[in-house]
C-alpha cells in the first residue's frame, strides 16, 4: 500500500538529519505520490480487464467450432 502524504512528509523530515536536504529531496524525488500510483494501478486494470474480455470472446469462438465440428462428425458417423 502506498503511503499517505502525511506519512511521506514525516519520511522526508526524519531523513533530514540523516541525508541533508539534497540528498532527501533526490530520495523523495523517486517515490511516487500516492495519487500517481492508484492511477497507474487502475490503468494496468483496465488493461487486464480488456485483455481477459478478449480471451473470453475468442474462446467462446473456439468452444463454439469444436462442438460444431463435432456435432458434424457425430452426423457423418451415424447418419452414413
Amino acid at each position: 500500500m502506498a503511503p499517505s502524504e502525511s506519512a511521506r512528509h514525516e519520511l522526508y523530515n526524519a531523513l533530514i538529519p540523516l541525508l541533508g536536504v539534497e540528498h532527501t529531496e533526490t530520495l523523495m524525488a523517486h517515490l511516487l505520490p500516492r495519487s500517481e500510483m492508484n492511477e497507474r494501478f487502475d490503468r494496468k486494470d483496465e488493461r487486464f480487464d480488456r485483455l481477459n474480455e478478449r480471451f473470453n470472446e475468442r474462446f467462446d469462438r473456439m468452444f463454439i467450432a469444436q462442438i460444431s465440428g463435432y456435432t458434424a462428425l457425430a452426423k457423418a458417423i451415424f447418419l452414413s
